[in-house]
């Protein structure tokens, strides 16, 4: 059985396999590599009067981290195993102004029209980290004039895009070595989230790249990044593979370890008819 990355069946199947949405395997992250800089640009837009919307929430680790800061957020995930963690969260933690959702925001759900699980003009600040772009076609719904959208983008930046690294070439054969069409051209997030905008009547106003060094220390945890998204019997086991990603390690790795790049992007966009919020 095969099931393909970021579907609804794979979240399912993903949130049994391990606890929350997470990159596993060690890493060595340089700082200002988009994650963080998001995390920063959505603290400086919290206010203690505002409503705040989370899309994808997962286990909701960024809504916990909000909601002393704000007056209430409404967060919602399509897999329940993932809001099921985020609910034993707030309650162990004693965080009494979250409301977490199960819900499908796609089209295919909801009589052909994206839909998010929140009332008419009710959101001061609407956040998207790594989750899908379908929900900015009803956020001029459930948004207040002047709210402020923020959202990161995984690895779709420009130019930085779908680069393959130096090394790409010498891995061994296996699921990893596919890429959706799409990430061959390396605008294709800027493209999809400005036709997506566009769709909603809405400008996109700020859009930052990021593209760092990311190490990895050793060939077993480059064998664990490349094979988390896969079930255990669509890769190869580590013995087949640990000679190819042990001569990768021997000609492309430094003192650090091998090098790969870590690529995101943010934008932002201010739904009309108010002052920024």
């Amino acid at each position: 059985m095969r099931l393909t990355p970021h579907t609804e069946e794979w979240y399912a199947w993903l949130s049994i396999k391990q606890e929350g949405y997470f990159y596993p395997g060690r890493k060595i992250l340089s700082p200002w590599h988009g994650d963080d800089n998001f995390r920063t640009l959505v603290f400086e837009h919290l206010k203690p009067e505002m409503d705040v919307l989370e899309v994808a929430c997962a286990q909701g680790n960024l809504t916990l981290a909000m909601a002393p800061h704000v007056r209430s957020v409404l967060a919602y995930d399509a897999t329940p195993g993932y809001i099921d963690l985020a609910f034993k969260a707030a309650e162990e933690r004693g965080i009494l102004n979250t409301k977490f959702l199960v819900h499908n925001s796609r089209a295919s759900f909801n009589e052909g029209q994206p839909h998010i699980p929140a009332e008419d003009h009710s959101v001061d600040l609407w956040v998207n980290s790594l989750g899908p772009f379908h929900p900015i076609q009803d956020a001029p719904r459930v948004c207040r004039p002047g709210a402020v959208m923020l959202m990161l983008v995984p690895g779709g930046g420009v130019p930085a895009g779908a680069q393959p690294a130096p090394w790409h070439d010498l891995l061994p054969e296996g699921p990893w070595k596919q890429e959706p069409p799409d990430r061959n051209d390396p605008n294709w997030a800027y493209k999809s989230i400005q036709q997506r905008l566009a769709e909603a009547g809405l400008h996109l106003h700020s859009w930052w790249d990021f593209d760092v060094p990311c190490y990895i220390p050793d060939p077993r945890e480059l064998y664990i990044g490349l094979s988390w998204p896969f079930m255990d019997d669509e890769v190869p086991s580590y013995p087949e593979v640990e000679p190819a990603l042990e001569r990768i390690f021997k000609e492309f790795a430094g003192p650090q370890g091998l090098e790969n790049r870590w690529r995101r992007s943010i934008w932002k966009a201010v739904i009309p008819g108010g002052v920024e919020r």
